[in-house]
């Protein structure tokens, strides 16, 4: 019979222990829910371009920026970059450097985002930008897009082309 007391003590303990760190998660996510309800974020996504006919090129199509406020919790746990590629071709004859810099208010200008991708085709691009990126205050912020296309073709001369893409938004 003791043997059973024993057992049946260990296991109330063993619940006991579950429900108070059970209760210690809720309580900790209820802190950062409540010390930091909303983040502004800019969610950025821009679609390029690259043409594989002659001469190539690179083009940024729809570029958009759109900003939002987003739960704390959300913006932590939620992706802050992504690139789909559709449509690929040339893949060991074109390289792409995707870099997005952002310029704040106070000067400051930040790397957001730095990609390296093979392959002509259609680029999309999603970022979501937020506290940890740069995104702090209010003002003037200005997001650049620095393209650089390399192309070495097996029967022609090689080429490199560089464009830089500019696009100002507003933080209330």
């Amino acid at each position: 019979m003791r043997n059973v007391w024993t057992v049946s003590k260990m296991n109330k303990r063993k619940k006991m222990i579950i429900v108070g760190v059970l209760f210690a998660v809720i309580a900790v996510v209820a802190l950062l829910v409540g010390a930091y309800p909303t983040v502004v974020v800019a969610n950025i996504s821009a679609t390029l371009e690259v043409t594989h006919s002659s001469p190539y090129d690179v083009a940024a199509r729809n570029v958009e920026i759109k900003i939002t406020k987003m739960s704390y919790a959300g913006y932590a746990f939620s992706a802050k970059q992504s690139v789909t590629e559709r449509e690929k071709t040339d893949i060991n004859i074109v390289d792409l450097e995707v870099k997005f810099l952002l310029k704040t208010p106070t000067g400051s200008n930040l790397t957001i985002g730095q990609f390296d991708l093979a392959g002509g085709g259609f680029k999309d691009f999603n970022l979501v930008v937020g506290p940890n990126e740069g995104l702090r205050g209010e003002g003037t912020f200005t997001l650049f897009i620095e393209m650089h296309l390399k192309v070495n073709p097996p029967a022609g001369p090689s080429l490199e082309l560089r464009k830089t893409i500019e696009r100002t938004f507003e933080v209330p």
